[in-house]
């Protein structure tokens, strides 16, 4: 399975650095990453690339605006749908007849918010559908007191992946707190899958049942849960999570 890298230009200008695993099948897959990964997310999405082309599917991992080797800039959920969004448009512009993403934790929830038409297929990885859940009382707190000139304060975070800090803003978790994730839940109605694992302590089990209770059922909408399964799953844990994918994507809908 061979790399190809490359940036994928946003309108505004900015450079989304990615890797397309390309072995000129028909269906692709584009991989969005968590709150403070990278577009490889430990070799977890590198695993899910090397299986998915067993199923026929290339692959597309990106870096969100200010993670992995991108330029650093403050992390802004809003922005981060419109790098999906752009990186959307590149993908429709390489002619593949399926479509769909992955989202792991916070790339779930953007996965969920992008305008992205004709999309297949969606799977979330522990999604971070209710990221304002995870936000401490001490930060709500701070956010909600500090007067509006603070809000664009940067604070910097260590991504798990290489590379500088993150650029966070007292104004991201100000966002968080008020934005309402049900109005997305209840219209998303293409095909899904939810996999959780049921010893996440940072997005606990019952954010995914509750979101998956309030999305459009079908038999297209499936959650599943990977017992003993934490946040940073690896191991026979990631085995599951990848299973259950490809069992998804294998089912005809």
């Amino acid at each position: 399975m061979t790399e190809q890298y490359l940036k994928i230009i946003k309108p505004s200008g900015y450079e989304l650095h990615a890797s397309w695993f390309n072995q000129g099948n028909e269906n692709l897959t584009i991989i969005c990453h968590g709150g403070f990964g990278d577009r490889y997310e430990h070799g977890r999405f590198l695993a899910m690339a090397e299986r998915l082309a067993e199923i026929e599917y290339d692959t597309l991992l990106f870096d969100f605006s200010g993670y992995g080797e991108n330029e650093r800039v403050p992390i802004q959920l809003p922005v981060m749908v419109t790098d999906l969004e752009d990186v959307w448009n590149w993908a429709k512009q390489q002619n593949y007849k399926k479509i769909g993403t992955i989202g792991l934790s916070m790339g779930g929830l953007v996965s969920l918010c992008a305008q992205i038409p004709d999309r297949d297929f969606a799977v979330f990885w522990a999604p971070g559908f209710y990221l304002k859940d995870s936000i401490s009382p001490f930060q709500k707190f701070i956010a909600n007191i500090a007067p509006k000139r603070l809000l664009k304060k940067t604070i910097k975070m260590k991504q798990t992946g290489a590379g500088p800090p993150l650029l966070f803003e007292l104004s991201f978790v100000d966002y968080v707190l008020n934005f309402d994730v049900d109005q997305y839940l209840r219209k998303f109605s293409i095909p899904f899958l939810i996999i959780q694992g049921t010893k996440d302590k940072t997005v606990k089990p019952e954010y995914s049942e509750k979101a998956f209770y309030i999305m459009p059922k079908d038999n297209n909408h499936i959650l599943k849960m990977v017992e003993g399964a934490p946040h940073d799953f690896k191991g026979e844990h990631l085995d599951a999570f990848i299973t259950h994918t490809l069992t998804f994507l294998t089912n005809d809908f």
